[in-house]
């Protein structure tokens, strides 16, 4: 029967203790020795029972929480401590997410990091004849970051959506499971407006696309600022739109400029970026006849209506 531990306490204390010539007997020393070793072989560093957690929140184990039998100090520690974190799958494009018409398309770069996730698996996106595509993924940087990119081609005609899915391996270990991620990119493919000041009505898509503001046709009313002083007053639209009203803010504020005093002329087309895709626009003109205060600004504000 091996000794216990109020056997082994004693026997050490009678191995320090010893001052006699030979009291110290290799029987006693070896059963110290043999008894200390026999604890530390079978010794378990884990909890013997459950432990339902009452005190406040520590760490990442929360209140309520229970410490399940057989779970080892390490593993207590380790979920106090640190929180596993899933995989992650970002994707980005190289353009803006609003783009204007007949612009070239861009790269598409994705970053994969499977964290305390298993292995990535495989990382995909359906090409444009809708066949599925392997996204080939670089090495792991220093912080775990898996980089693929897809090159488009073409330009865009219209709006358009871009999704890619990464899969990565489950972690038994910190429970976490198999893991299915999707980016999604969705680039909009807009119209210009455009206005300024110019010697004449412009009467073709250069000059149109030669005034000096422009901006997306994200709704229907826009606004721009002209020098004050300047007489005439270009803003050119597509003409899906009819203008319904044109509003003036400078020496006076709100004041509504008479449809009898803008001047319409239609240009069959004007071209998107890169002279693509042209349609027709919608061109005004007005005339501005307060010419103080030169160095000062006018604004107005154009509201339309969607035919």
């Amino acid at each position: 029967m091996s000794d216990t531990i109020d056997d082994l306490r004693l026997l050490s204390k009678q191995v320090r203790n010893a001052s006699g010539q030979g009291e110290n007997t290799a029987e006693r020393v070896g059963r110290v020795m043999e008894g200390t070793l026999e604890l530390i072989d079978t010794s378990k560093p884990d909890l013997s029972k459950d432990i339902r957690v009452n005190s406040p929140k520590t760490g990442h184990i929360e209140t309520g929480n229970t410490l399940k039998k057989g779970l080892t100090y390490e593993q207590i520690f380790r979920t106090m401590l640190y929180k596993p974190e899933p995989a992650t799958f970002l994707g980005k494009i190289s353009t803006a997410n609003d783009v204007e018409i007949g612009s070239a398309k861009g790269t598409l770069t994705y970053i994969a990091n499977q964290k305390d996730n298993g292995a990535l698996l495989e990382g995909h996106y359906m090409n444009d004849d809708n066949v599925k595509t392997l996204l080939v993924f670089s090495d792991p940087d220093d912080k775990g970051d898996m980089t693929a990119t897809r090159v488009l081609t073409g330009f865009m005609e219209k709006n358009e959506t871009y999704k890619a899915f990464a899969d990565f391996e489950a972690n038994e270990t910190d429970n976490l499971p198999t893991l299915s991620l999707a980016s999604t990119i969705s680039v909009n493919a807009r119209r210009k407006r455009f206005a300024g000041t110019a010697n004449a009505i412009p009467t073709d898509s250069a000059s149109v696309r030669s005034l000096p503001s422009s901006g997306f046709m994200l709704s229907t009313s826009f606004r721009f600022s002209v020098q004050r002083g300047v007489k005439r007053i270009i803003f050119c639209f597509p003409a899906e739109y009819t203008l319904t009203k044109l509003v003036y803010d400078g020496v006076i504020s709100g004041i509504v400029i008479p449809m009898g005093q803008i001047k319409v002329s239609t240009i069959n087309e004007v071209n998107g970026d890169n002279n693509k895709l042209p349609i027709p626009y919608t061109c005004c003109a007005i005339v501005n006849d307060i010419e103080s205060l030169q160095d000062a600004t006018d604004n107005y504000t154009v509201n339309l209506i969607k035919s």
